[in-house]
């Protein structure tokens, strides 16, 4: 079950619940992306989600995404950080 915050409509799920909701939304969303461009965790979970979360949550959903391709769990390449400190994937 998801937890809200209090404070606005941003939601935060459970983290045992984190890693597949990652994997879902990565699943949905990869068809609908250009494959000759370098991508952000914002495009892989879609930007309609990205905008709902906190900048916590958007910064441990990245982590869980640098970590998932760091282990093939999801059909991406790590393509470095911007100067921005974001990091980039290429899809396969």
């Amino acid at each position: 079950m998801a937890n809200t915050t209090t404070s606005s409509k941003k939601s935060k799920p459970d983290n045992l619940q984190l890693n597949d909701l990652v994997a879902e939304f990565v699943a949905i969303n990869i068809p609908k992306l250009a494959r000759n461009k370098k991508h952000f965790a914002k495009d892989l979970m879609g930007s309609d989600l990205w905008k709902t979360l906190e900048k916590g949550m958007q910064h441990e959903i990245g982590g869980v995404i640098y970590k998932m391709v760091e282990r093939k769990l999801l059909p991406l390449n790590y393509a470095g950080k911007t100067g921005s400190n974001k990091h980039t994937y290429w899809l396969y």
